[in-house]
């Protein structure tokens, strides 16, 4: 039973506005709704408009500004009678990112590896007197503070391998 959404090219931030139509699941006995699962975090959930027999998603952009990467979703039909729940399909689809945002797509320690790369060279360049992380200032006295904040943040971002500790044992 494919459904429409599955086939979308949809972009953060962006008007998603498309029509379902199941078989044996109409819009006067039926609700419809799309739940869009991305990480750990919350779930984004859409919800359809009834148009006749089938069921209208327009989702404003103040809905669809979520991150962009693969989510996981499932489309579920809920009967008005009973609230007997049922879902229609399930698997992962890919939203974009929209370029004109101010969204920066990368993951999370990504992001932080390159801010603690900047302090790091402006406080060698001597551009700056202090760098300030996470709560923590950093002068070029406390660079290699710095250096290792920078070294976890790679290994947290899989850019980098934890260095193996070796202990003698007697």
């Amino acid at each position: 039973m494919g459904s429409n959404f599955a086939s979308l090219n949809i972009m953060s931030g962006d008007s998603w506005n498309w029509k379902e139509s199941f078989n044996g699941y109409s819009s006067a006995d039926y609700t419809c709704k799309v739940i869009l699962k991305y990480k750990t975090n919350q779930p984004v959930i859409l919800i359809a408009d009834p148009d006749n027999s089938d069921f209208t998603f327009n989702i404003p952009p103040t809905t669809t500004n979520i991150p962009a990467g693969l989510y996981l979703y499932q489309i579920k039909t809920v009967r008005k009678e009973d609230s007997f729940t049922s879902t229609i399909e399930e698997g992962t689809i890919q939203i974009q990112a929209n370029l004109e945002s101010n969204q920066d797509p990368r993951e999370y320690w990504a992001q932080v590896v390159d801010y603690l790369r900047d302090c790091y060279k402006k406080l060698c360049e001597n551009t700056t007197s202090e760098a300030t992380y996470n709560g923590r200032t950093f002068k070029y006295r406390d660079r290699l503070d710095l250096i290792n904040e920078l070294e976890g943040a790679e290994i947290k971002a899989g850019l980098s391998k934890p260095i193996p500790r070796i202990t003698e044992t007697y």
